[in-house]
């Protein structure tokens, strides 16, 4: 949205000189990059279409120079996608920099398990989100933690530790028999979707379109 024309049009209006040849225009547009007089660059919009984890775009939208309109976890069912980072980029944190990593990655062994545990994390929640969302078509995930071994997935007939240190979570589905057909009913529709929402990790993906001006996205 916006042109060339539309750059060096804003430009020139502020001493009232108008439309100049090509050659012209693309001379001032040189000139403003190089000496970073960007806002006529304002006139100019790009949108995108972007995919990315939700801890993503929860860090990209704290950008807010910008338009946008984002997949709705309220109106629609999350896709069962999720980010598992590669192996080599698992580092320690940063000494110096507490919004980064430190420059040596992990030793294979223990990021080895953090991937296996990261897997198993976004499964276990994402069987929870599926199951609020329809309770008659899955069994009731039981979830569990060992301190030595990590998070676990409970079948129901499996004595299950406690997710935290010393709270138990006991789910316990009412038995059909003891159920009236209204609440049959009931619990058979499942949780609405922007609670059930709630218990997705944040490495789900989500989507956006995502527009913004030339000035913006070059100090973005």
């Amino acid at each position: 949205m916006g042109n060339d024309q539309a750059i060096v049009d804003a430009a020139r209006v502020s001493y009232g000189d108008g439309t100049k040849k090509t050659s012209g225009n693309a001379g001032l547009i040189n000139y403003l990059m190089r000496h970073s007089h960007t806002s006529p660059f304002e006139m100019c919009e790009i949108k995108f279409h972007i995919k990315m984890p939700i801890f993503v775009a929860r860090q990209w939208i704290r950008h807010r120079t910008a338009s946008l309109n984002e997949y709705s976890a309220r109106y629609s069912v999350m896709r069962d996608e999720f980010y598992i980072p590669d192996m080599t980029t698992l580092a320690p944190q940063s000494s110096t920099n507490k919004q980064g990593r430190a420059p040596d990655p992990l030793q294979d062994d223990f990021a080895n398990n953090i991937i296996n545990v990261m897997k198993s994390c976004s499964r276990q929640q994402r069987d929870a989100y599926e199951w609020m969302l329809a309770p008659d078509q899955r069994e009731v995930p039981y979830f569990g933690q060992n301190k030595d071994t990590g998070p676990n997935l409970c079948k129901k007939s499996d004595a299950c530790s406690s997710i935290g240190r010393d709270d138990p979570i006991i789910v316990s589905p009412i038995a059909p028999a003891e159920q009236t057909s209204a609440e049959v009913s009931i619990n058979a529709a499942g949780l609405s979707r922007e609670l059930a929402r709630i218990v997705l990790p944040l490495n789900t993906f989500t989507e956006m379109y995502w527009k913004i001006d030339l000035h913006n996205l070059m100090h973005f």
